[in-house]
């Protein structure tokens, strides 16, 4: 169940005042600012289709193209660290950062995550081992159970060998 309205690839907002008992919102994801508000569930799903359709006609009727709602394309400030770090998981997977991001995001988006390790041999502090881990498909619960222990080892002090 989506918590976004959605009319002819058009998203909305829902938000609601208590204090004046109605519910409003706006169509997300374009330069324009266009506004709704309703009493009900219903009449909030009639106001967003309505400012979707006055939206794309007031743009005809004033000789411009509505915004599209998404284009596929946005930046990410992430910081150095994350930038360096998604770099070389890009690399060492061979495909570009973009592709990188992409796969993560359509692993969210599937509520699977895939998780790629390998296995490496790694000295530190004069002492030597070995950390092995396959490749799995893993499904919500174990991934949220489990990530923090991939946390962890990732944002730990010993260097990863390069695969």
């Amino acid at each position: 169940m989506s918590k976004l309205l959605s009319y002819k690839g058009y998203k909305g907002s829902v938000e609601y005042d208590l204090d004046e008992g109605f519910l409003y919102g706006k169509i997300l994801f374009i330069r324009d600012l266009v506004n709704y508000e309703a009493e009900d569930i219903k009449g909030i799903k009639a106001a967003f289709e309505e400012a979707v359709d006055d939206y794309i006609e007031d743009c005809k009727a004033l000789g411009f193209e509505p915004n599209v709602s998404l284009s596929g394309t946005f930046n990410v400030r992430i910081g150095p660290e994350l930038h360096e770090y998604a770099c070389i998981k890009a690399a060492e997977d061979k495909v570009s950062i973009n592709e990188y991001i992409k796969r993560l995001v359509a692993a969210d988006q599937s509520g699977k995550r895939e998780i790629h390790t390998h296995t490496h041999n790694h000295v530190h502090a004069g002492h030597s081992f070995r950390v092995s881990l396959g490749l799995q498909q893993v499904n919500e619960d174990i991934w949220e159970s489990r990530k923090s222990n991939f946390a962890q080892f990732f944002k730990s002090d010993f260097k990863l060998a390069h695969h």
